[in-house]
């Protein structure tokens, strides 16, 4: 009753996430395509290599166009720049001095399929985390940051402090101010996180649970590509030893000629 008091009639709606929270705003929606002939624009909020397991085409199956960051993967994807990213990508600065890690938490019970480290397996994800920091270099280990993940109900970010300490605990207020002040970015998962690292100019690893995080094929050889320039990983080790090889000099890893090439390939 309410979605049929709403009288105006658009041409054309355009949603980044109301299509999955708001039922009036959904109901009001089909309302709208059916009798008013409208046509839904659904465009993605996040996400940077997409997901194999997710929403299952859905928006794909609802929306006459869908805006996407990446690769266009289907007939109604329309490709067009990530918003919060237009800026020009910084040239490195070296006022940063922090080794920061992105953190990553997902909610104590699963609500959908999709793919990444789902309800406890997320402790899993955690372990590697704490594998990482426990292998890193005591020059890089003073300079330790960890910006853990808002709370969703494993706390992750308690956790971190009761093992490291509370001075290891990032307090910037945003992502964006964590990365100026750090000299090298470890992001904990593939998603806008790691394209906002990217873009920020630092240097910057991924280090993720790869097994969970299942994505699309055509991401294949631009992953293997990026963990050749030692800025993705899967294993713990390896990534801790990368940082502590760079972390003197973290410019001249990032400015090599088969660095840039991945990081070109990835934009």
């Amino acid at each position: 009753g309410m979605a049929k008091k709403v009288k105006y009639k658009p041409r054309l709606i355009f949603t980044a996430n109301a299509h999955f929270p708001n039922e009036l705003f959904k109901i009001w929606t089909a309302f709208a395509c059916v009798s008013s002939d409208a046509k839904l624009v659904v465009s993605e909020h996040g996400n940077v290599m997409h997901m194999r397991l997710s929403l299952m085409d859905h928006e794909e199956a609802i929306s006459y166009r869908k805006v996407v960051w990446g690769a266009e993967r289907h007939l109604n994807h329309v490709r067009l720049p990530a918003q919060k990213t237009l800026r020009k990508p910084k040239k490195y600065s070296s006022t940063g001095q922090f080794c920061t890690i992105v953190g990553q938490e997902f909610p104590t019970y699963a609500y959908r399929c999709q793919s990444g480290p789902n309800s406890s397996l997320i402790l899993e994800d955690f372990q590697q985390k704490m594998n990482f920091i426990n292998l890193l270099s005591s020059c890089v280990t003073k300079k330790l940051r960890i910006r853990p993940y808002p709370n969703q109900g494993w706390d992750l970010a308690g956790k971190y402090t009761e093992l490291y300490g509370v001075e290891k605990i990032d307090q910037s207020i945003t992502l964006r101010a964590s990365y100026a002040r750090s000299k090298v970015i470890v992001c904990g998962y593939p998603q806008t996180i790691f394209l906002e690292a990217l873009v920020s100019g630092k240097p910057t690893i991924l280090l993720y649970t790869q097994k969970y995080w299942e994505l699309e094929k055509i991401y294949d050889g631009l992953i293997s590509e990026m963990r050749d320039a030692s800025l993705v990983f899967a294993c713990p080790d390896k990534a801790a030893g990368h940082i502590n090889r760079i972390w003197r000099d973290p410019v001249e890893w990032w400015n090599d000629p088969k660095t840039v090439a991945a990081r070109e390939h990835f934009f």
